[in-house]
């Protein structure tokens, strides 16, 4: 079997695995009122989403629409939900990564295996994993260190937990 058709299986799990993750951040997000972090993270995991369809897209094109597996190892990390800031920096290093360096690798396997549509993809993607690190280096500064803190019913900046406006208490 070849070697980007074990990417593509790897890609796709992992694709799936970050959709579930930024859904669960968005919604950690929103528990503690950071209603703008909420949005960015909603939007990533509908792009992780897209991102899986079209792997899965790839994956079946090289193998011809085949119904047989594709056995892979996958690594599991469990989130840590009461720790938003840590689940930020995990993020970080690991959208980094995906970006300067793992989909670029397979990217050269793809096209040293012959695929080179798929090493295409593969090479616009990372520059998808790119964009979310800076989105979330950005990020972490402006809403997590600075803890800019926003109602998520009516957006006024939040120093409490009681919202001043519309009084809605944000945890």
């Amino acid at each position: 079997m070849d070697k980007t058709i074990q990417n593509l299986a790897r890609l796709y799990i992992n694709k799936c695995q970050d959709y579930v993750k930024y859904t669960i951040l968005g919604e950690i997000s929103y528990n503690k009122s950071f209603s703008v972090l909420q949005q960015y993270f909603n939007t990533f995991a509908r792009q992780e989403l897209t991102h899986s369809k079209i792997l899965n897209e790839l994956l079946q094109d090289i193998t011809e629409n085949s119904c047989e597996s594709v056995e892979v190892p996958i690594i599991m990390k469990n989130i840590n939900t009461n720790d938003l800031l840590a689940l930020i920096n995990q993020e970080i290093i690991r959208e980094k990564y995906n970006g300067f360096t793992k989909y670029k690798l397979y990217a050269k396997i793809a096209k040293d295996e012959g695929y080179k549509e798929i090493a295409d993809v593969l090479l616009l993607l990372a520059e998808c994993e790119l964009s979310h690190y800076e989105a979330l280096e950005s990020l972490k500064k402006i809403l997590i260190e600075d803890n800019s803190r926003f109602c998520v019913d009516c957006g006024v900046s939040l120093n409490k937990d009681k919202c001043p406006l519309c009084k809605k208490i944000n945890l």
